[in-house]
């Protein structure tokens, strides 16, 4: 119980670590969007999908 309890605060923990830089692109990806430049929007947009392979 005591390894599965340690186990599962670890993975916790190191969740927003191993989230890295998604933060500042998701940030930087919603102030292109905000910019009301509709064309980098689609372009950023349409980047960011090619990262995902979506």
């Amino acid at each position: 119980m005591k390894q599965l309890t340690l186990a599962a605060a670890i993975t916790l923990l190191a969740s927003p670590l191993l989230a890295g830089q998604c933060p500042a692109d998701i940030a930087a990806i919603d102030a292109a969007l905000a910019a009301g430049d509709h064309d980098a929007s689609v372009e950023t947009l349409a980047e960011a999908k090619a990262m995902l392979g979506i």
